[in-house]
């Protein structure tokens, strides 16, 4: 019965994925990700959060997506910052997992870093092969600020 539950939740978030940032959906309490699957752009993503207990925090977190090109698979990344547990893994980290993917599908050429606000609103952009520091200055200067510029 859950996995039914799952599969409409996952066949609605498909559906309304026209937007160049995914539609997120918070996962179960005891769950810490959830996979989106479009066939219609032929992509899909893995949503990683840091835990239940650091939800409210989340709300005000950043994203750092990662869109391969013409490849099968995009991942969705949380930043940890000073307000959030360390249990998430390092953004110099993440943004190391994201280029494995990238080149796992052949698409790293083509891959774009995407670092979004909670509002879905897209705050800066690069090649996948940004330097994990460039990403990571970008981020803290939007989370201090507050921004969703």
């Amino acid at each position: 019965m859950r996995l039914f539950f799952l599969f409409i939740a996952l066949s609605g978030a498909a559906r309304l994925w026209a937007d160049p940032a995914p539609n997120w959906i918070l996962p179960d309490a005891n769950d810490r990700s959830l996979t989106f699957y479009d066939d219609a752009h032929n992509r899909a993503a893995v949503l990683l959060f840091p835990g239940a207990h650091c939800r409210a925090s989340c709300e005000q977190a950043l994203g750092l997506w990662v869109e391969a090109a013409n490849a099968q698979h995009a991942k969705v990344y949380w930043l940890s910052s000073s307000r959030q547990p360390a249990a998430a893994p390092a953004p110099a980290t993440q943004l190391y997992n994201a280029r494995v993917v990238a080149r796992q599908y052949g698409a790293l050429q083509e891959a774009r870093v995407v670092l979004v606000n909670a509002a879905r609103e897209k705050v800066w952009s690069g090649p996948a092969q940004s330097e994990p520091d460039a990403v990571l200055a970008v981020w803290q200067s939007q989370w201090l600020a507050g921004t969703s510029q």
